[in-house]
């Protein structure tokens, strides 16, 4: 026996802001003199529309005018801000356009001087140590203890965390952030809890770069978020899961 599904379509003022405005902008069917080149389908390679369609195309835009502006946002970009920021329990959210791997350059070079120390795990993501190497900071690695039942790294602990601060102080070294990579490629979690709490008794502020847990928010049975659990900057990456 076949079950049959049906979908409600939403009404335009029921759409987020940004599918709201690219939908707008696409039922007024305007020529396009802008990037990107395809020309909202019109010029797209025929291999690849035959295989897709024209559809995708039509909401492919660049920043136009009644999309709003990258830069200073006052309308749907805005507001799909605005909203973002409150659905994840964050102060302030910013849209990337260079994936999580912008955002966690831009988190450290937020946080760190040149001169200044940043603990990290020694298998952070490669734009980790982009953002250090930009930044001028000095790295003081955690090495993950290894988890012999799946064979990967594990998470890192809080222990681990309490001793690289001893002994970058001990070094002489001063402090800008701590940065854990919770969960970890492999879906492992850090105990972000106790991270936090130990980074914020030293005036250290922690960064998580959460890539592969834009879905935590979204399930009871899910680990807390970073945010939820005393991250001062979390990058997330939807794209990367099914929401």
């Amino acid at each position: 026996m076949q079950e049959k599904t049906t979908t409600t379509k939403m009404e335009p003022n029921e759409l987020p802001p940004l599918v709201r405005a690219l939908k707008a902008s696409a039922d007024r069917k305007p020529a396009a003199f802008h990037f990107p080149g395809h020309k909202r389908g019109e010029a797209a390679p025929s291999a690849l529309s035959e295989l897709i369609g024209k559809d995708p195309y039509l909401h492919d835009v660049t920043e136009l005018p009644d999309l709003d502006r990258f830069f200073n946002p006052k309308g749907p970009l805005l507001e799909a801000k605005n909203l973002a920021a409150e659905l994840f329990g964050a102060k302030e959210t910013w849209f990337l356009v260079g994936g999580t791997s912008c955002g966690v350059q831009a988190a450290v070079m937020a946080t760190c001087s040149p001169g200044d120390t940043i603990i990290l795990p020694r298998n952070a993501h490669v734009s980790t140590s982009t953002g250090v190497i930009v930044s001028g900071a000095l790295p003081k690695y955690i090495v993950p203890k290894h988890n012999s039942d799946w064979d990967v790294a594990a998470g890192i602990t809080p222990l681990q965390v309490e001793l690289a601060i001893k002994e970058s102080k001990n070094e002489g070294r001063k402090l800008a952030a701590v940065l854990i990579t919770s969960p970890t490629y492999e879906g492992i979690c850090s105990n972000l809890r106790e991270i936090s709490e130990i980074c914020h008794s030293h005036g250290i502020p922690l960064i998580v770069d959460e890539a592969h847990g834009a879905h935590l928010k979204f399930h009871p049975d899910m680990p807390e978020t970073a945010l939820e659990q005393g991250a001062d900057i979390s990058i997330l990456f939807s794209h990367k899961v099914p929401l």
